[in-house]
């Protein structure tokens, strides 16, 4: 694509104009279908035991009472279900995500961690069966903080990795002389930063309902931001081809990439439609979203940088350390996205970095939007915060002198193109009219001198797609049809941001059609073209197909 030496085209026709967006009349009215509101003929509601301990093994576990109480259908403990390692995260065979997880194990790594699952004609019943499955464990001791965890005789977490409890080797990060650089600094400042365990908030949690036909083909209807390659692990798991797995995905409740993970609950859905010959449905509470959903990664920074009186960067140190939890999920990407982005954002040729993500029995830190630079570069940018203080410089002044610039090498090897930080500071600090700021003009308002006003400038960016980690793909199909109308068959998700009504609108102004002509088809991996990173070979059958039966697909929400 050649470059654009002018102004950006601003002569679309649809492209920057207000449209209706096809899915707001049912999202405004209430009657957009949700996971949650399915209800096929003859489902059962699916529940989950959690442990009540950090770290054990389970030494007994006995659903005997559970089987027998009216209205329970099927009840499943690690005992039922395949043992097969997997990621736990849609992106197999990738730098991004750990092979650590089980269905379910014998062993518990986190307080909340599933031990069990419950099948029952109500969630009242399925309720009250949790309160009847025995557990005998056999605690082990626990590590809830990265220090301890990585003290030479904490408790092994996992078995495998590469020794302790790291997830991953450590990601190091060397360039230019960093002790040449702390040497011709005029200024030297230190700091350690640490941040907390957000979760996000998604209005609707994590819900999946699974259903079999009579040829043994499994149909998921989740929640999720990823169909294909939610489509390719429990394939995987399960030993089925993906020719035998459908994922739809209508309505999202919002995602924030915590919903990329492969859960407990869609495997446990499966295994107890098949138990039981019945459609399952699972839906998080608001608590388990908490418990079993994902965070972002806590983390604690150390960071060292040289400046010249004029502001100018010499050197750079930095060691990070993310609190995985339980379980990697995408640690090693986070690790290695959140410690290469400490090569960018302020420019700098003498780099030292170090990061490493370390398991802990605590709740699983997953992807969450920013994908570990939001972590690095609150540091950094508080940092350059203080350094403008100690050295009697504008912040503003200071970040715009070390922004990086087009033609610098961004962390992913690839140069920045575009002058997007540079401008930004610029035309923020206009907008604000930063120097009244500074010069104290606009606070405290001289109406109402009791109020205090925060003011600062703030600075992070990031990438799109995971390139060249991983080879992520994305596939459509436009569809002319007879009448002159346009058909948009995409298998991106819909995160509920309106991502579907800016595809149509691409396809009606390079299709020259009026934006009304264009439809979009999506949510269906029987139907959509793939957009997914690459997944594995289906491996050999492991476990037998159903029987046979016959009976009706789920049907219109009761």
């Amino acid at each position: 694509m050649n470059k654009p030496t002018g102004p950006l085209k601003n002569d679309f026709s649809v492209i920057g104009k207000s449209v209706k967006r096809e899915d707001v009349i049912e999202k405004v009215t209430g009657e957009g279908v949700y996971v949650a509101d399915l209800k096929p003929v003859g489902m059962l509601y699916g529940k989950m035991k959690r442990s009540d301990v950090a770290h054990a093994r389970i030494k007994r576990i006995d659903v005997s009472k559970a089987l027998a109480y009216p209205g329970v259908k099927a009840v499943l403990t690690h005992k039922d279900v395949p043992r097969v390692l997997h990621h736990g995260s849609p992106h197999p065979r990738s730098i991004s995500c750990t092979k650590d997880q089980y269905i379910l194990d014998d062993r518990v790594r986190y307080w909340g961690e599933g031990v069990a699952a419950v099948a029952a004609i109500s969630e009242e019943i399925a309720d009250e069966a949790l309160d009847l499955i025995e557990v005998e464990y056999e605690e082990l001791p626990a590590v809830f903080t990265p220090e301890a965890a990585m003290a030479p005789d904490a408790p092994r977490i996992h078995d495998h990795g590469p020794g302790g409890n790291l997830v991953l080797a450590p990601v190091q990060v060397e360039r230019g002389d960093v002790e040449k650089g702390f040497a011709e600094a005029d200024f030297i400042l230190e700091g350690e930063y640490s941040g907390g365990r957000p979760v996000p908030g998604y209005m609707e949690p994590n819900v999946c309902l699974a259903d079999w036909d009579g040829s043994g083909k499994l149909t998921f209807w989740t929640s999720t931001q990823s169909s294909f390659m939610v489509r390719g692990i429990p394939a995987e798991v399960l030993g089925l081809p993906r020719t035998k797995v459908r994922v739809l995905v209508d309505h999202m409740g919002g995602g924030f990439g915590a919903k990329q993970d492969c859960f407990q609950h869609e495997f446990l859905c499966a295994l107890l439609a098949r138990a039981t010959r019945k459609p399952v449905r699972m839906e998080f509470t608001r608590r388990e979203t908490f418990l079993a959903g994902r965070s972002r990664h806590p983390f604690k920074l150390w960071l060292k940088q040289g400046f010249r009186k004029d502001g100018t960067i010499t050197a750079r140190d930095m060691r990070i350390v993310f609190d995985s939890g339980a379980y990697g999920s995408h640690s090693p990407g986070v690790t290695t996205v959140g410690t290469n982005s400490a090569t960018s954002l302020y420019r700098c040729e003498n780099l030292r970095l170090n990061g490493r993500a370390v398991y802990t029995n605590t709740p699983i830190a997953g992807a969450f939007r920013g994908y570990g630079v939001v972590q690095t570069y609150y540091a950094l940018d508080i940092q350059m915060d203080e350094a403008a203080e100690r050295l009697g410089l504008d912040p503003a002044e200071l970040k715009l002198k070390n922004a990086v610039r087009e033609g610098d090498i961004a962390p992913s090897g690839h140069p920045i193109v575009g002058h997007g930080l540079e401008a930004c500071i610029a035309h923020g600090t206009k907008v604000f009219d930063w120097q009244a700021l500074r010069q104290g003009t606009r606070c405290p308002d001289p109406a109402a001198p009791h109020v205090r006003k925060g003011w600062g400038l703030g600075c992070e960016m990031h990438g799109s797609s995971a390139y060249p980690g991983i080879k992520e793909q994305g596939n459509a199909i436009v569809k002319v049809n007879e009448d002159g109308s346009v058909t948009l068959m995409t298998g991106a998700a819909g995160l509920g941001t309106g991502a579907h009504t800016a595809l149509a609108q691409i396809a009606a102004e390079e299709l020259n059609v009026p934006f009304e002509s264009v439809s979009v088809v999506h949510g269906d991996t029987d139907a959509v073209p793939w957009i997914s990173a690459p997944s594995p070979a289906t491996p050999p059958t492991l476990w037998a197909a159903p029987p046979a039966w016959r009976r009706p697909r789920p049907g219109p929400v009761s």
